[in-house]
C-alpha cells in the first residue's frame, strides 16, 4: 500500500481552502435560517458580510497579533477558533447568536489565512514559490465554491446544525 503524503505547503494551503470554506457557508444556508430562526433579510445580510466585516474593522489589529503570536500558531488558532465557533453554532436558538458566532468566524478566518504567504515563503524553494502563491491565490475562490455546490445537500440532508434530529422551535420574540 502506497504511503499519501502531503507537502507542508499544501497542508497551508488547503487550511485557507478549509477556512474559505466557512466563508462561503452561510449563504446556501439563508433559506433554512430564515425558517428556523425567523432570520430578518436585515440579519441574514449582516450574516453574509460579519467575516468581512471582520477583516475591514480588526484586518490590521490581527496581522500584528498573527506576526507576534507566530505563522504557525496563528494557523492552528484560527482553525480552532473556526471549529469551535462552527459547534457552537450547532446550538443557536436566536439569531444574534449566530451572528456572534459569526463574527468570531471571522476573526478565526483571518488568523488562518494572514499568515500563509510567509508560511508558503518559509516552507517552499524559491523556483516554486510562484507556483505555491499562485496556488494560494485560489483559496477563497476554491472553498467558497465548494461550500455553494455541496451545502445545499448537505443542509437538505443534515439540516443547517449538522445533525438532522436537533430542530429547534424558536419563537420570534
Amino acid at each position: 500500500m502506497q504511503k499519501i503524503s502531503f507537502s507542508p505547503a499544501g497542508v497551508v494551503i488547503l487550511s485557507g481552502v478549509v477556512a474559505a470554506l466557512h466563508l462561503g457557508k452561510a449563504a446556501p444556508a439563508i433559506p433554512t435560517l430564515q425558517a428556523a430562526l425567523h432570520l430578518t433579510m436585515v440579519q441574514a445580510g449582516f450574516l453574509l458580510s460579519l467575516m468581512q466585516l471582520a477583516g475591514m474593522l480588526a484586518g490590521v489589529m490581527i496581522g500584528v497579533f498573527s506576526d507576534g503570536l507566530g505563522l504557525r500558531r496563528s494557523l492552528i488558532c484560527g482553525q480552532a477558533i473556526l471549529c469551535l465557533a462552527s459547534v457552537m453554532a450547532m446550538w443557536a436558538r436566536q439569531p444574534h447568536e449566530l451572528l456572534m458566532l459569526r463574527a468570531l468566524e471571522g476573526v478565526g478566518f483571518l488568523l488562518t489565512t494572514l499568515p500563509v504567504p510567509g508560511l508558503i515563503r518559509q516552507l517552499v524553494a524559491r523556483q516554486r514559490l510562484a507556483l505555491h502563491l499562485g496556488l494560494w491565490g485560489c483559496y477563497v475562490a476554491i472553498g467558497t465554491s465548494m461550500a455553494f455546490v455541496v451545502g445545499p445537500a448537505l443542509i437538505e440532508t443534515l439540516g443547517w446544525q449538522g445533525c438532522g434530529t436537533f430542530q429547534p422551535s424558536v419563537r420570534r420574540q
